[in-house]
């Protein structure tokens, strides 16, 4: 009865994160379609203080604009290069705000993933939420900075497979599977 699946992701970068959020250059990036992305925040010592996993169904490249929107409105929480926050999401803006918010995205890495299924905004939600509860993800370093977890869509099959390529092998593992049987994300 339930079907199972398997989503490969060709992840590429990483990328500045001010390269994506800049319209000059964003473009050069070659990330114009439907897929998975993920932020990485580095301390100075190159280590994981923070990352997030997002999708967008049209565009990965297009939502970085509403990220560094919320960037920019406060809404996102900031750290330093010792992995100290230095600013809470939806906090009143201090007089530095703009020093802080410089230096977190100065340090901020984006990876873009495509998908091999299609239709790939569709596949999208299926693998974000699936993401999103990689056991192997958290074990990476850092505070994971997705304020909810999509829901968990991935359940309609009795197993699903998302195969990583890629540097995004790095956060996840080679593979994250669902098994309904066991109900288990490995």
């Amino acid at each position: 009865m339930w079907s199972s699946v398997r989503v490969t992701i060709d992840w590429r970068g990483p990328h500045p994160i001010t390269d994506a959020f800049d319209s000059n250059s964003s473009p050069g990036l070659g990330a114009d379609w439907p897929g998975i992305y993920l932020h990485v925040t580095r301390d100075d010592a190159a280590h994981v203080i923070a990352s997030y996993v997002g999708k967008h169904q049209s565009s990965v490249i297009y939502r970085q604009t509403e990220h560094f929107a919320n960037y920019c409105s406060g809404l996102y929480h900031l750290y330093d290069g010792s992995g100290n926050q230095t600013f809470k999401g939806g906090s009143p803006l201090p007089n530095n705000f703009e020093t802080l918010l410089i230096d977190h995205i100065g340090r901020t890495e984006i990876y873009f993933g495509s998908l091999d299924k299609q239709p790939a905004h569709t596949w999208a939600d299926y693998t974000e939420s699936l993401l999103q509860r990689s056991p192997i993800w958290p074990s990476r370093g850092g505070r994971i900075l997705n304020y909810s977890n999509a829901p968990p869509m991935y359940e309609m099959f009795g197993q699903m497979e998302v195969v990583h390529s890629g540097p995004g092998v790095q956060f996840f593992g080679a593979r994250t599977a669902w098994d309904r049987a066991t109900r288990t994300v490995t």
